[in-house]
């Protein structure tokens, strides 16, 4: 089989792979980096056809302009490979570097003895770009196959490309030796060539392919995740609402009823009012929802307003003269009345709880910090204490949505406000630092 039969064979084989590359980009154009390789794909098959034609069209096209093709192909795989890791392309120095390359073939096409010079400028053009691509492809995860499979193929033809450059870099290139004979050397490099860009297709394909699994993986989560937050929000309200509607069934089953009754099935009311709102809170910040209005306020009448609750009759306020802030008072009323029913719920019984509001003159800013004592049995993880439905083991003697703090998480976000939480020889402490916009 001669030079000329390989050439026109792997040419077809080269624009088939380059077909179904933008059939893949068609097929998925979501995915940047298959555009890339479509369009690599093209060159590539081009730039083989016009090679196979040579002696039929014009040199300047057949060897010139389709080395330039072959650069501009392997600069397009490599800026596909980056866009698939999510790196940046730098795309415009890529596409000048196969410019530079396929430039001097503009002017030795025709010169005699150029054969040598051309084989150097291409083995190390395109050597070099396919050493980046496998170095691209290789250096995150070597356990992907379908990676190490296209990787394979770009180390396979920067090895070729770079024994040619080495056999014809010498002062003299003697041609009756076989493996130093340019026939026999672009013989290797098309039959190679072919074979590599048929693996590294394949390997493409498989990448497109992990990406779409990855895809459904993370929707499959995703429902499965919506599932059991329903599951958990079912399961969390049918328990909250067990005892006020008992309550209620108590009151009404109650010929004469007592004021003492009366006044727990009021306090039943207020408490599914507060789970409603809770859950109303919930889906909004699920929702992703910003309904923020700021305006300036003093924060020492809202905490005031706030602590004049008989629920909160045991709490200790230390505050500051002046606290004005500039933030929405209606969240951050929220915000607070959580964090004061959490420290009242959990707080050992008969101990006060400390809230302090303090200037941070390092920070410029306000820093409100809630206090409270825990019994020495009591155990949380303060890492998922701010998690939707997050309940401490010992918290199923007290009822609670579990919705409290991650309200008080969500809203502060909104807030920009940094909430921590410590706890220390029985004492849990929640903090909130408010944005240095606040004056003191």
């Amino acid at each position: 089989m001669d030079l000329k039969t390989v050439v026109v064979m792997f040419s077809l084989i080269n624009f088939t792979t380059g077909f179904l590359l933008v059939v893949l980009y068609l097929t998925f154009p979501r995915f940047l980096e298959t555009k890339f390789w479509a369009l690599g794909g093209l060159c590539f098959g081009i730039s083989s056809a016009l090679i196979s034609l040579r002696g039929v069209i014009p040199d300047v096209v057949s060897i010139a302009f389709a080395n330039t093709l072959i650069f501009l192909s392997t600069v397009l795989h490599v800026i596909g490979i980056k866009i698939y890791r999510s790196q940046k392309t730098r795309a415009l120095e890529f596409l000048v570097f196969a410019l530079l390359c396929g430039l001097p073939f503009f002017f030795i096409y025709d010169l005699e003895g150029g054969l040598r010079y051309r084989i150097l400028i291409s083995s190390f053009g395109i050597g070099v770009l396919s050493y980046v691509s496998f170095y691209l492809l290789i250096s995150k995860n070597k356990k992907n196959f379908a990676e190490k499979l296209s990787s394979s193929a770009f180390l396979i033809l920067g090895l070729i490309h770079s024994y040619r450059f080495f056999v014809f870099s010498g002062v003299h290139t003697p041609v009756d030796d076989f493996m130093t004979n340019p026939i026999v050397s672009n013989f290797l490099v098309f039959v190679v060539g072919g074979v590599c860009n048929i693996i590294y297709s394949a390997g493409y394909i498989l990448l497109v392919s992990g990406k779409i699994q990855l895809e459904l993986d993370g929707k499959n989560q995703s429902l499965l995740d919506e599932v059991e937050d329903k599951r958990r929000f079912l399961s969390m309200l049918t328990h909250e609402l067990k005892t006020p509607l008992s309550v209620f069934k108590a009151v009404i089953s109650s010929k004469n009823p007592s004021e003492k009754s009366i006044t727990a099935m009021n306090d039943s009311v207020d408490e599914m009012d507060e789970i409603i709102q809770s859950c109303e809170w919930s889906a909004e910040i699920d929702r992703e929802e910003k309904n923020n209005n700021f305006e300036k306020f003093d924060l020492n009448e809202l905490l005031d307003e706030l602590l004049e609750n008989k629920k909160f009759s045991k709490f200790k306020y230390t505050g500051l003269p002046k606290a004005d802030l500039e933030s929405d008072p209606r969240l951050l009323r929220v915000i607070l009345s959580n964090l004061f029913e959490n420290a009242s719920k959990y707080a050992t019984p008969n101990e006060p709880i400390e809230v302090c509001l303090e200037s941070k003159k390092s920070e410029k800013s306000l820093f409100l910090s809630v206090t409270n004592s825990i019994s020495g049995n009591s155990k949380f993880n303060p890492e998922l204490i701010f998690e939707k439905y997050y309940r401490g083991p010992d918290a199923h003697r007290i009822s609670g949505s579990g919705l409290g703090l991650y309200i008080v998480k969500g809203l502060s976000e909104q807030l920009n406000l940094k909430l921590d939480v410590a706890l220390e020889k029985n004492q849990v402490t929640f903090g909130l630092l408010f944005p240095s916009e606040a004056s003191v």
